[in-house]
């Protein structure tokens, strides 16, 4: 008897202890709650989304990723990605392929002979940057498809964001 009212104390213990911590979160305030921000993207022309872009990384601070957007007739699009010398002194991430400009942004088949492919997608963020990402496929994340082209670890992927190149 006397251990079920000592199991019992403790099971009222625990329950006040964790109704009183999420008090303590709620009363935390939105300032201290992290919120996941959405990407904003906007609808581009295809002469915006043509040319060279770089990652932050490029040229000089680490290892870098670039690709080149060159248009071609009917809307369609040559995309080649490239990057920083990897340990076998050859550019590390590596794809190209042809994609088709529609509605505002670029997408390029990365398995065209899948019944089901997965599509890099090229857009354009709110701030005029790019934003390369990928969509469809059988995979649950097909972003996780873009590391499939970089061959320095599994955590480096052609994704991400980029900036328009200068004209050098």
């Amino acid at each position: 008897m006397k251990y079920n009212y000592m199991a019992l104390l403790i099971c009222l213990a625990l329950c006040a202890a964790s109704c009183k911590s999420e008090k303590a979160a709620d009363d935390a305030g939105p300032e201290k709650v992290e919120k996941k921000e959405e990407t904003a993207f906007r609808d581009a022309s295809i002469e915006e989304l043509s040319g060279d872009f770089v990652d932050a990384n490029y040229p000089d601070k680490g290892f870098w990723k670039k690709f080149s957007v060159e248009q071609r007739p009917d809307s369609m699009v040559q995309v080649v990605f490239t990057s920083a010398e990897g340990p076998n002194k050859q550019p590390a991430c590596r794809f190209s392929g042809i994609g088709k400009y529609n509605k505002g942004y670029i997408k390029v088949p990365v398995n065209p002979g899948s019944p089901n492919p997965t599509y890099l997608t090229i857009k354009m963020i709110t701030t005029g940057d790019i934003f390369v990402s990928a969509e469809g496929g059988d995979n649950p994340n097909p972003s996780d498809v873009l590391a499939l082209f970089c061959m320095i670890s599994p955590a480096t992927s052609i994704g991400g964001l980029y900036k328009s190149l200068p004209n050098e």
